[in-house]
């Protein structure tokens, strides 16, 4: 069997390479189809802080979109009638309103499910 071009360690710098690579990266987990060749091509983890900027903006963009639907609501009753835009206004609001909290959500409960059948 012929090896690849690819995968030749026979050069110094590849070989020194390979070794300092297995050294510092961490070794995987026990499991029988998670190798380490898998483990060295997942991507880098997400800053935290990223994730918490992206949690307030969500969070922002729910007080704002309440407060805008309130406010809607209220004019509807003061004037006691409704028309067509007022409607579609309000299912939009109540559209954004959904979106944003399922993505505050649906990481929390997707991790939640992973843990439940991991049990």
């Amino acid at each position: 069997m012929t090896k690849s071009p690819l995968h030749n360690t026979d050069i110094p710098s590849d070989a020194r390479l390979s070794e300092i690579l297995k050294r510092h990266l961490p070794d995987a987990p026990p499991q029988p189809w998670f190798t380490r060749t898998v483990l060295n091509r997942l991507p880098d983890r997400t800053l935290r802080i990223v994730s918490l900027i992206e949690y307030a903006l969500y969070i922002i963009g729910i007080v704002a979109t309440s407060i805008a639907t309130i406010n809607l609501f209220n004019e509807i009753n003061a004037k006691e009638s409704i028309c067509g835009t007022q409607i579609l206004t309000a299912l939009l609001f109540v559209g954004i309103f959904g979106a944003l909290l399922y993505s505050i959500l649906s990481p929390w409960v997707s991790a939640s499910t992973l843990r439940q059948q991991k049990r």
